[in-house]
Order: C-alpha cells, then sequence, then structure tokens
C-alpha cells in the first residue's frame, strides 16, 4: 500500500508539474512576444537578445529562440541548455504595420503582420528532478509518521481496550452482587485526550492554509506588477514609434517643399556664375575707361574679388541644406549613407568649427583646438561626421553660462585600439549621472524648455554607431560635459 501510495504522489506531481511549466512557459512566450514587437520589427538583434537573456532567468526556462516567419531562425538566448525533455510553449509576434514610417507616408494601413515567433522550452527533467528531491523527504517523513501513529493507535487501542475490559469486568462484578464502584474516568480521559489531539492538528491545518493562501496572493500580486510594468514599457515603445512615424511623415514632406527650391537656387546660381564670369572683361573695360565705379555698394577691386566667394557659399549653402533633408530623410526610414570616403577627422573638426564661429563666438570667449596631424584617415561620409560635430559643438555651447567658459576639440591617434579619438569638452552646466543613459534615447532632451527637440544625439548617436565607432559621455552637474568619439582608421574598416 505504501508503494502504491508513493507511485501515485510522483506521478500526481510530476502532472501538476507538466502543466505548471507550461502555463508559465505560456505566460513567458506571450509578454516576450508582447516586448520583442518594436526591436524585431526594426531588426535591433541586441535588443532581441537582451530580452531573451532577461526572459531566460525566469525559473525553469531552459531556452529562448525567436523564428522568423519562414521558420529560420532569428535569434536565441545564448546560454540555452539543450534537453530533450522539455515542455515547449509559442506566441507569435505580431505588429501593427501601420506604425511604420513607408506606411506613415504611402497613407496605407497594411494591417497586423506576424513578423517572428517567440519558443520557449521550459525544463521539464530538472523540475521533475527537483520535485522528487521534494517528494522524497516528503513521502519519507510521511512513512515515517505513518508508522508513529500505527504504533500510538496500537497502545491507544490497548488502553481502550484494558478501560473497556475493565468496564465488562466491573459490570459483570455488579452482576454478582458486588457493589464496588466502577471507576471510569480513565475512559472519559482517554477521548478527551484524543478529541484535544484532533483540535490541535485542525488549527495547525487552518494556519498552514492561511499560510499559503497568503503565499498565493503574494504571488499574483508580483505577476499583476510585471504584468502592468510590461504594458507601460510597451505603450511607452508604440507612443515612440508613432512619434518616430510622424517624423517620417514629416521628413517627406520638407524633402519635397525644401528640395524644389534649393534645387532652383543651385540651377541659378550656376548660371548667375557664368553670367558674372562672362561679365568681369567688361567691366573691366568700363573701369580702364572711365575708372573706379561702384556695384552693390562696393567699388569695382572688391565686387571683382568678393562676388566669386559670394556665389560659392551660397551654392555650398543650398548643398548643404539638401544634404541635411536627405540625412533626416534617412533617419526617418532607417537608412545608410554612402560609407567609402576615406575622410581626414582635422579637416572635418575645422570645417565644423568654421561653420560655427558665430555661435562660438557668441558664447565664449576661449575655443580650444589641439589636432594631431598627420592623423590617420577614417572610412566614412565627412559630411556626416561634420554634422556630428556641428551639433556636439552647438550643445557645448548653449551649456556655457558665460563668455568665460572653454570649451577644448581635440584629435588623437590610439596606436593600442588603431582608432581615432575625437573629444568635444566644455565647462558647462553639465546634467546629472543618472541621465546620460537616455541622452541618445528619441525625444529625450534636457533643453525642452529651451526649444530643444531630443532629435540631435540620437541622429549622432546612429551616424557613429554607422561608422564602427562609438560615443562616451561623461558629466556631473557643475562639471560641465566630455563627449568622446572613437571611429576605427581606413584600413580597419575595409
Amino acid at each position: 500500500m505504501t508503494g502504491t501510495f508513493l507511485a501515485f504522489f510522483i506521478y500526481h506531481e510530476y502532472s501538476s508539474t507538466k502543466d505548471e511549466l507550461a502555463q508559465s512557459g505560456e505566460v513567458i512566450a506571450k509578454l516576450l512576444a508582447t516586448t520583442l514587437q518594436t526591436p524585431v520589427y526594426i531588426g535591433d538583434n541586441e535588443a532581441v537578445r537582451s530580452h531573451l537573456v532577461a526572459g531566460a532567468r525566469n525559473k525553469g526556462v531552459s531556452c529562448i529562440k525567436v523564428y522568423l516567419p519562414d521558420g529560420t531562425e532569428y535569434v536565441s538566448e545564448p546560454l540555452c541548455r539543450h534537453n530533450n525533455n522539455v515542455v515547449t510553449a509559442d506566441a507569435n509576434i505580431v505588429i501593427d504595420q501601420s506604425l511604420s514610417p513607408e506606411a506613415a507616408i504611402a497613407g496605407v494601413d497594411p494591417g497586423s503582420t506576424v513578423v517572428g515567433k517567440v519558443v520557449v522550452h521550459m525544463d521539464y527533467e530538472g523540475r521533475k528532478r527537483e520535485s522528487l528531491l521534494v517528494a522524497v523527504p516528503i513521502l519519507g517523513a510521511g512513512l515515517l509518521l505513518w508508522m508513529v501513529a500505527t504504533y500510538l493507535g496500537y497502545l491507544l487501542m490497548r488502553r481502550l481496550t484494558s478501560s473497556l475490559d475493565q468496564l465488562v469486568e466491573g459490570m459483570a462484578a455488579i452482576e454478582r452482587g458486588d457493589s464496588r464502584q466502577i471507576e471510569a474516568d480513565f475512559f472519559e480521559h482517554e477521548f478527551a485526550y484524543l478529541t484535544g489531539a484532533i483540535n490541535d492538528m485542525s488549527e495547525a491545518l487552518h494556519a498552514r492554509e492561511e499560510e499559503n493562501l497568503s503565499l498565493q496572493q503574494e504571488l499574483l500580486n508580483q505577476m499583476e506588477s510585471r504584468v502592468v510594468h510590461a504594458e507601460e514599457t510597451m505603450h511607452a515603445k508604440l507612443t515612440e514609434a508613432n512619434k518616430l512615424s510622424s517624423l517620417g511623415t514629416m521628413a517627406s514632406y520638407m524633402a519635397h517643399e525644401i528640395n524644389n527650391p534649393v534645387g532652383t537656387m543651385i540651377l541659378n546660381l550656376d548660371l548667375l556664375k557664368d553670367a558674372f564670369e562672362d561679365s568681369r572683361e567688361i567691366l573691366a573695360e568700363h573701369y580702364r575707361t572711365h575708372g573706379d565705379f561702384t556695384l552693390g555698394g562696393l567699388d569695382y577691386h572688391e565686387y571683382d574679388e568678393t562676388m566669386p566667394y559670394l556665389i560659392d557659399e551660397m551654392r555650398n549653402g543650398a548643398q548643404r541644406i539638401k544634404r541635411i533633408v536627405e540625412d533626416l530623410k534617412r533617419f526617418a526610414k532607417n537608412e545608410s549613407a554612402d560609407m567609402k570616403e576615406n575622410v581626414n577627422i582635422n579637416s572635418v573638426v575645422m570645417s565644423a568649427v568654421r561653420l560655427t564661429s558665430r555661435k562660438v563666438r557668441s558664447s565664449t570667449d576661449n575655443l580650444e583646438l589641439d589636432l594631431t596631424d598627420p592623423i590617420p584617415a577614417v572610412r566614412g561620409n565627412a559630411q556626416q561626421l561634420e554634422q556630428v560635430l556641428i551639433n556636439l559643438i552647438i550643445n557645448a555651447c548653449q551649456a556655457l553660462p558665460d563668455m568665460n567658459r572653454k570649451i577644448a576639440l581635440s584629435t588623437s591617434n590610439d596606436q593600442q585600439t588603431r582608432q581615432v579619438v575625437v573629444i568635444v569638452k566644455d565647462e558647462g552646466e553639465g546634467i546629472a549621472a543618472a541621465l546620460i543613459p537616455h541622452l541618445t534615447d528619441p525625444f529625450f532632451t534636457t533643453k525642452r524648455d529651451r526649444g530643444g527637440t531630443g532629435v540631435g544625439l540620437a541622429i549622432t548617436a546612429k551616424i557613429i554607431k554607422e561608422h564602427g565607432g562609438a560615443i562616451k559621455f561623461e558629466s556631473d552637474v557643475g562639471k560641465g560635459m566630455t563627449v568622446t568619439i572613437s571611429l576605427p582608421i581606413a584600413s580597419e574598416m575595409s
């Protein structure tokens, strides 16, 4: 009978364990499928892997994998423990395509699309071992308790039987005429003791039931808290996706509205330059014949020297407007720029300083340049790197509280890591260390009251990542900001 009970207990424990693992795996798979919508859709492998690693920390998880709609494995949790005896649960990763920039620009709603599937393997073998390790001591204790209870029952039955025998003998003595008193106090005492033991057991069982209910409620509250946190996180990501979608629509509209007049400006400036070149000989002959004269408030020599420079500057400015609009479109559509140039980072720094010279002069009297020369070239896009430096210089200017504070720019060649390093340092107000991890989040800004949008550093970080580099921020309140950019040299990029 003991063996039968042991087999039934183990079978019941294994069955309930399998059901619990299946339910836990289904909950984990659904939560991950909701959390991974945006990372899988935008192809952010690092974010997907990070969520899988976090999910694998749940008790009983053996392995988590993400598959594409065609069945091929996309990403798996790096510490998968391969085990054939597992309980498997899965959930489809469904994305609302109406949130994509392409859908927003085209004005269509393609509806929901399955972009992948999360498969969670729960370690049934491990749980079986755990259950067995728990079951054996319990059953051993139960068997020992049963043996003790049997022995005590035997003693009790002997006492009860002895009491009944004494009672029968007393009744028989009375029947024979013996008037001795029957002492039955012992009989009542035995049943009172048995009743007290039963009451004590009932109270202990009631206390254990209350404790179990309390633990179940605590577990339920924790699960509800996790679900609420996951919903809040997903809502924040959907809000960010909506903002990016709106940015894509705005970028396309801006490109259409700005590129047309800019193209006209470039075409007309080429015609204006040709006309000026054709008129130079005529103006020179007029000068030789009639002496000095003025055009647009400039005397002849100043006009002749300045006009070509002004036309070239206007044409370069128009080209720059066109490139900036194209960069904004690429950021919204997640496209990459041409990265085939060998770029001299010192030239990029000097160009950025020239383009921001007016802002720098109005912000500080102390601009310090320390450029290593010669310096190896980096492979990438000079205009995009120039955009990064311009954004960082302007941010440094905006952080300075007075003209006496300094901005320092430096370049160096780190031969140990074979990287070109650019450092932009200011003596401005700085920010709290807790905010640094959020600086490159889209739409995060500490200057919203001064017109900040939170897009500049997000674009900066994206450009540096496309160049195979890294960007690091160091700051504290009242101590300024140091931004370090590391870029692999050209030979390392090939």
